[in-house]
């Protein structure tokens, strides 16, 4: 069983992103989803072990050297992380690209951010997340916001958070398809 504590779009308020994870210590990983990528060193340079892509406004997204989509296993759920929702016009030729990478139905799980605005359901068999922004107060007319995923082998619960309040906006339970 894992604990997942899904970020994205701090840029550059590491005062939210602290906050976040002291409201989800037992988190035994942190996924990043951009905009700062930045942010996430400050984590790594914490101790925590975390899984990131860099935002599209990142100088990083043009960098051949980093992934800016990534796919990766954990309890045999297989996991999608992007930025965007779809293919950005800064993507490099390298990317993966989100519209075929969903349309061949091997993942589980697709996390993405970009759009600050908390997003949960299930298309096909794919579970979309995106767990919102950590920016300001408010952005786009939503507060602030993260995603906590408990996986198991057979069952994933995703809830997504408003930072400043103990309210949770949405959370699902979903069994491993067969």
């Amino acid at each position: 069983m894992n604990k997942i504590l899904v970020i994205s779009d701090t840029h550059n308020n590491l005062k939210y992103q602290e906050l976040a994870i002291n409201k989800v210590p037992d988190a035994n990983l942190i996924i990043h989803l951009g905009d700062n990528y930045d942010d996430a060193e400050d984590l790594i340079n914490q101790g925590y072990q975390v899984i990131r892509v860099p935002g599209v406004w990142c100088p990083d997204y043009s960098n051949e050297a980093v992934d800016n989509r990534k796919i990766f296993v954990i309890d045999g759920w297989h996991f999608f992380i992007s930025h965007t929702k779809t293919s950005h016009e800064y993507d490099l030729a390298k990317d993966l690209k989100p519209e075929e990478t969903l349309k061949k139905n091997e993942i589980d799980v697709f996390l993405y951010g970009h759009t600050h605005i908390p997003e949960l359901n299930k298309e096909n068999s794919i579970i979309i997340c995106n767990p919102g922004h950590l920016k300001s107060i408010w952005e786009k007319g939503y507060s602030p916001s993260f995603a906590v995923i408990t996986t198991s082998e057979n069952e994933l619960k995703i809830q997504i958070r408003e930072l400043l309040e103990e309210k949770i906006i949405t959370e699902a339970i979903f069994k491993k398809e067969i």
